[in-house]
C-alpha cells in the first residue's frame, strides 16, 4: 500500500501547532506519515524543524532537523523512503539546487543547479520525476524513488 500524506485540513491544524511550538512564522511544510517538517523562515540561521505526528491528533517532540546555512530552503517534499528533499538557494556556488536528507538529518544527496531553487515537487505517472522551480528556469529529472502521494 503506498504511503499517503495527510489531508489539507489536518495539515493546517498541524501548521498552527508547529507555529505555536516554534514561536516563528512557518511558510513551508511537508509531511510523511510519521513526521511533520517545517521550514522555519523566521529563524537565523535558516533551519528545518521536525515534529513527530502523534496518532493523527497533534505534534510532539519538536526539534532541529537541519541547519541550511550558509543558505536557506523554501520548498520541501518527502519521498516514500522517508527522506526529505529541500529546495536550496542563496548559499552560493556548490549550494544552490536540491539537498536530500535521510530521516536522521544526514545529507545523503544533492542536485546542483546553476541558480537558486525555490520549490520542488514530485510528478509524473509514477511520482518519480522531480520538478524544480528555480530563479528563471524549471528543471526536471527522473529519480530512483517516488514522492509521497498527497491526498
Amino acid at each position: 500500500m503506498p504511503e499517503r500524506a495527510m489531508t489539507t485540513a489536518t495539515a493546517s491544524a498541524y501548521a498552527t501547532s508547529a507555529r505555536d511550538a516554534s514561536g516563528q512564522a512557518t511558510e513551508r511544510w511537508s509531511i510523511s506519515p510519521v513526521r511533520y517538517y517545517v521550514v522555519d523562515s523566521g529563524s537565523t540561521p535558516r533551519v528545518i524543524r521536525v515534529y513527530d505526528v502523534m496518532g493523527g491528533s497533534g505534534l510532539a517532540n519538536g526539534r532541529l532537523f537541519v541547519d541550511m546555512s550558509p543558505g536557506t530552503s523554501d520548498g520541501i517534499r518527502c519521498d516514500v523512503d522517508g527522506n526529505l528533499w529541500a529546495a536550496a538557494g542563496s548559499g552560493g556556488e556548490g549550494f544552490d539546487g536540491v539537498h536530500i536528507f535521510a530521516p536522521d538529518g544526514d545529507r545523503i544527496g544533492q542536485i546542483l543547479l546553476p541558480e537558486k531553487c525555490a520549490n520542488i515537487c514530485f510528478g509524473g505517472a509514477k511520482r518519480n520525476r522531480l520538478f524544480m522551480a528555480a530563479s528563471q528556469s524549471i528543471y526536471a529529472v527522473y529519480v530512483e524513488t517516488q514522492g509521497v502521494q498527497m491526498w
